[in-house]
């Protein structure tokens, strides 16, 4: 089944924007200032047009872990699923020290610009997480061996892969709108 998600911080002119643009629903994309006033943001995106499907963890470090517990807990209160994320973290290390077994929530790591589809092989798919497969960060690896690497990942492990972040990219830039 297609979703199509807008990602957006949690603002309500934002929620308005997306839905206004046909979005079916909301990736929320995280500063920890959204997870300081946890009520606020939590109200906010209940109140929100379109349900909240995804919930991002912000982009910090290891150090700051309290963040990233903030977001599964605002994931379990929306329903949400958690996409893993940092770009402070490399993948590997995110997947060794983020584990989220232990919550009920559903989550996925998503993919960085230096991963290639055997690096998701062995630090996601191998390791029995689930993968969030962002396109663009996929092309930017390696923009001569994209298809090769795009047709891998959803050929032999669709089952491992719980969204995918589709916009469109260059070998320089990635999330650019479609």
């Amino acid at each position: 089944m297609v979703t199509p998600t807008g990602k957006c911080p949690p603002q309500p002119d934002t929620f308005a924007r997306l839905d206004a643009c046909g979005f079916e629903a909301l990736e929320l994309y995280l500063e920890p200032t959204h997870l300081d006033e946890f009520a606020t943001t939590r109200q906010r995106c209940r109140a929100a047009p379109l349900p909240v499907d995804v919930v991002h963890t912000p982009h910090v470090t290891l150090a700051d872990a309290t963040y990233f517990e903030r977001t599964f807990d605002l994931a379990a209160a929306l329903d949400a699923f958690v996409l893993i994320h940092t770009a402070s973290v490399p993948l590997a290390d995110s997947v060794a020290s983020i584990p989220a077994s232990a919550t009920d929530v559903p989550y996925g790591y998503e993919n960085h610009t230096d991963d290639t589809a055997s690096d998701l092989e062995t630090r996601v798919i191998e390791a029995g997480e689930t993968l969030v497969l962002d396109i663009a960060h996929l092309y930017r690896n390696a923009p001569d061996r994209f298809d090769e690497q795009f047709a891998r990942l959803t050929t032999k492990h669709t089952d491992r892969i719980a969204h995918v972040h589709l916009c469109d990219a260059t070998a320089d830039d990635d999330h650019r709108q479609l």
